[in-house]
């Protein structure tokens, strides 16, 4: 494995730091690696069926509802992390759809 510190673009607005064998979600803003996730949701979905279910968990306990709100997936489950930025305080949503067997990735900042 490679000791070398730099940046790489995935794609989908995802952007890491590596740090040797890891790698860091960085900030879309500043390129700050010290993102704290603020809460994370998961959407579970039938395929075809029009309700679903959604699980929420923050700093102040985990609740379930119906909604698909916020669902990344247009047809399926999908998983939505939300983090701030400790360096500039920006927001941002690391997004996991499931699209036709594929498991779609995508960072979105404050500007959408």
């Amino acid at each position: 494995m490679s000791n070398q510190i730099g940046f790489t673009t995935i794609g989908g607005g995802l952007r890491t730091k590596n740090f040797g064998d890891v790698n860091a979600l960085i900030c879309s803003n500043c390129n700050s690696e010290y993102l704290h996730h603020q809460e994370v949701r998961i959407f579970e979905r039938q395929e075809g069926v029009e309700g679903g279910l959604r699980v929420s968990v923050n700093d102040l306990g985990a609740y379930i509802d119906n909604s698909l709100t916020g669902n990344p997936s247009e047809r399926r489950g999908g998983i939505v992390i939300q983090f701030r930025c400790e360096n500039c305080g920006c927001c941002s949503e690391l997004r996991i759809a499931q699209h036709e067997g594929l498991s779609l990735v995508k960072m979105v900042g404050d500007d959408g």
